[in-house]
């Protein structure tokens, strides 16, 4: 059996919800200080066509849609609960098949042609693609990026649903750029009805895949059949492999940033150190949530004299605008940062836009001694730092 569970290390990434839609998160993607209460209504609209109340951390589309009305910022963190029901919303959204309840692959469940209570056909909902350097065990979980660099190897996950939970022993398959259909694996007999995070770690290494990995644009197709023969939808990932400075692997460029007291703050000020980059935003209910987590992981850092250090790096203010003084001092007072972690204004240079999958907060990244990203993500999940920074102290 290939390499269809990576281990335990994929735990630092998998321990806690995330929440990664691109407009809700942020409220939008279009630098407007509008609030996001549009993209919010749009997402919960959707959701109540999609029949997706079910997968939603809100009862129905209509609770959804009175977060969305009284906190527009944290509608979707209260909404999706767990990457695969994220996943299964993100597809939804983006037109994709939902088939609840039916036994057909190609439909909208707008006049379905079955009678059958029970769906006998397994069904892949979204995909998510973890990456890490080619020489490091550490992955980071992302939506599905248009580009993999270089330095990275992949493992895309595919969530899935079976009402007739006939998945286990089946097999996997795929094509690549058009290529023959491949065998690539068993399914293994742990996997259930639903995704989730022990089965959630079946899936396809593009080290097993060649040519994958070969710079390039590519396609991939992939889809299952379960043990008794029942073939799923064919999901397809677009791609490219290219060299980037801003990948896992590549070592971050110096940066030179205005704190809360106005002094410049630069990467290289930390060499030899471990970073911790916090994105975020001032209106994000999860980055406060994070920034307390945060300075009582900094205090320990330093009680203990670790070479670790966490620089928060602000994004938009309240309003989605510009970042003022005052405003990253008030950060500081309000999260106990004060003599713990410098608060440096991003809202001029976006530095860390750079290296975003997709413009969601809080975004964190996390830098090797020398300065090498070795792990990214976006959202909040408890205890994530601290593990990946443990991880790092030991190599």
């Amino acid at each position: 059996m290939k390499r269809t569970l990576l281990g335990l290390i994929f735990l630092l990434m998998l321990g806690s919800a995330l929440v990664f839609l691109t407009q809700c998160s942020t409220g939008d993607d279009d630098d407007n200080d509008d609030g996001g209460s549009s993209a919010c209504d749009a997402f919960c609209n959707r959701v109540g066509q999609c029949g997706l109340g079910g997968l939603i951390g809100a009862e129905t589309a209509d609770d959804c849609q009175r977060i969305c009305d009284t906190d527009t910022t944290a509608a979707v963190g209260q909404c999706v609960l767990n990457a695969a029901n994220c996943a299964a919303v993100s597809d939804c959204l983006s037109g994709g098949d939902d088939d609840t309840a039916d036994d057909d692959t190609t439909d909208d469940d707008t006049g379905d042609d079955d009678d059958d209570s029970v769906s006998s056909i397994p069904l892949l909902l979204g995909s998510q693609l973890f990456l890490s350097a080619l020489d490091y065990e550490l992955w980071s979980q992302a939506t599905l990026p248009e580009t993999i660099g270089t330095q990275e190897k992949a493992f895309l996950f595919p969530t899935f649903k079976d009402e007739a939970c006939d998945l286990a022993g089946g097999k996997m398959y795929y094509a690549l750029d058009g290529g023959e259909i491949v065998e690539y694996d068993d399914i293994p007999s742990y996997v259930e009805c639903t995704s989730d995070q022990l089965n959630y770690l079946v899936g396809y290494d593009f080290t097993d895949i060649e040519g994958a990995l070969a710079e390039g644009t590519h396609e991939l197709k992939y889809y299952y059949i379960d043990s008794v023969g029942n073939k799923s939808n064919e999901k397809t990932y677009h791609y490219e492999v290219a060299d980037s400075d801003t990948a896992i692997g590549a070592t971050m460029a110096d940066f030179t940033l205005i704190d809360q007291d106005g002094n410049s703050v630069s990467l290289a000020d930390y060499a030899d150190q471990i970073v911790v980059i916090d994105g975020y935003a001032q209106w994000c209910v999860y980055c406060g949530q994070e920034a307390n987590e945060l300075a009582d992981l900094m205090q320990e850092y330093l009680d203990n004299g670790d070479d670790v250090v966490i620089l928060g790096l602000m994004y938009e203010d309240n309003t989605g605008g510009s970042v003022d003084q005052s405003e990253l001092q008030d950060w500081i007072t309000d999260h106990g940062w004060t003599g713990l972690i410098p608060n440096l204004n991003d809202s001029t240079d976006h530095v860390q836009q750079a290296y975003w999958w997709q413009p969601a907060f809080p975004f964190n990244m996390i830098l090797d001694a020398d300065h090498v990203i070795r792990v990214k993500w976006h959202g909040y999940g408890s205890g994530l730092v601290a593990d990946v920074v443990d991880f790092l102290m030991t190599k």
